[in-house]
């Protein structure tokens, strides 16, 4: 799981204590932090899951951050996650378990929950998936073909890409 991070010390603890209450333990987190100025990377290196932090000199953005935290991990399979997410404690488990389920799939995206009202849709991420594939066709979705009708309701709900490591690069537009 690759974190990308910049002065989250307000919600980093959240997402890094539900990352430890995930069902699949068998998965490592690094978090590329973008040149930080509050103590979002020593929460991170004090904290009980025992993340990777990989300090950059200054913010290079998110594609840069993704980008730094693949080149060190060993992982066959990349889960990107927002600093401000909290994935229910299935998340993981049920991506994986997708991912094997479906071998010809290369790209596999969740829904974006509010924290507040967990009814309440912010983002369809399989729109963005279907948009990648487009451009893409390497990139293919399976999970969330339409949200409404309840079809993945066991798919535990953060913004999240998982993906096969060698087929997946990040380019920066900034």
């Amino acid at each position: 799981i690759i974190i990308p991070n910049y002065n989250s010390e307000a919600f980093l603890d959240a997402c890094l204590d539900s990352l430890y209450k995930q069902v699949w333990k068998d998965f490592e987190v690094i978090l590329v932090d973008n040149g930080s100025t509050d103590r979002s990377p020593q929460m991170a290196e004090n904290h009980p899951l025992k993340p990777v932090v990989l300090r950059l000199d200054k913010n290079y953005g998110f594609a840069h951050a993704v980008n730094v935290g693949l080149e060190k991990s060993s992982a066959e399979l990349i889960a990107l996650l927002n600093n401000d997410a909290q994935p229910d404690p299935l998340w993981l488990k049920n991506l994986v378990e997708c991912s094997e389920k479906y071998p010809q799939m290369d790209f596999f995206a969740s829904l974006v929950l509010s924290l507040e009202d967990k009814e309440k849709i912010l983002k369809d991420a399989s729109k963005l998936a279907k948009e990648i594939h487009t451009k893409n066709p390497h990139f293919i979705l399976e999970l969330i073909q339409n949200a409404e009708d309840n079809k993945y309701k066991d798919i535990a709900p953060t913004i999240i890409f998982i993906m096969d490591k060698g087929r997946l690069i990040i380019q920066n537009n900034e």
